[in-house]
């Protein structure tokens, strides 16, 4: 049996608090959501079919829930690819959703983080829906991620949806302007902010704040 992944317009308003069993598939794109969001292992399990760890699972589960996610984490930590794997989740677990990705540079956008979420896209176990591109992959007409320059914070200044995330990877080297849009995208609705950083931030810069002077509002992984 397959899964049909709709688009569904309707909110998930109930999570179960109980994790189902790895058997059940859901039956309708509400029981879909529902699950994404009580069980994001099993989305990644059944739907990007990709094997994972314990950290990935967490960081996919704050980015659905917490309005702010800080991720601390080295080279090489793959903390980009789970990060990637928390968009998808967005995406589909919340509809209609508004993803924008930046980077310190838009070459990074493109080929960082737009090439994971090709990857996933290409080798998930079910069809994901829409087209992937360079820098988007649009469901819908208000259902989309998208990638922008850093040197346009206007592109997601007063953005505002019903379900939206804006992750900032490589925050530590991202100029304040863009850190300051994102945050006036979180001002209503169901909005999430994902920082990715090297943890070799100083002070000043947001990646660093996160974890000290504004620790109270993020939830800060390593």
């Amino acid at each position: 049996p397959s899964i049909a992944i709709d688009p569904s317009r309707t909110a998930v308003l109930a999570v179960r608090t109980q994790r189902p069993s790895p058997r059940e598939r859901p039956r309708t794109p509400h029981e879909f959501q529902a699950r994404i969001l009580a069980d994001p292992a099993w989305y990644v399990d059944e739907v990007l079919g990709q094997q994972h760890w314990e950290a990935q699972i967490d960081l996919i589960r704050s980015v659905l829930t917490n309005p702010r996610t800080a991720v601390a984490g080295c080279v090489a930590s793959s903390k980009t690819f789970a990060s990637a794997m928390a968009v998808m989740a967005f995406m589909h677990a919340y509809s209609p959703a508004e993803v924008y990705l930046t980077a310190p540079t838009f070459r990074q956008v493109r080929k960082v983080q737009f090439k994971e979420l090709r990857k996933l896209h290409k080798h998930a176990r079910l069809p994901l829906g829409g087209k992937l591109l360079d820098t988007e992959w649009r469901l819908d007409d208000d259902w989309f991620a998208l990638g922008f320059s850093p040197k346009d914070p206007d592109s997601v200044h007063g953005v505002h949806a019903r379900n939206i995330l804006v992750w900032i990877d490589e925050a530590q080297g991202v100029e304040q302007p863009i850190i300051e849009a994102a945050e006036n995208a979180l001002a209503g609705g169901n909005a999430h902010l994902l920082l990715t950083f090297n943890p070799n931030a100083g002070p000043g810069d947001e990646a660093y704040e996160c974890a000290h002077g504004k620790r109270a509002l993020y939830h800060n992984m390593r």
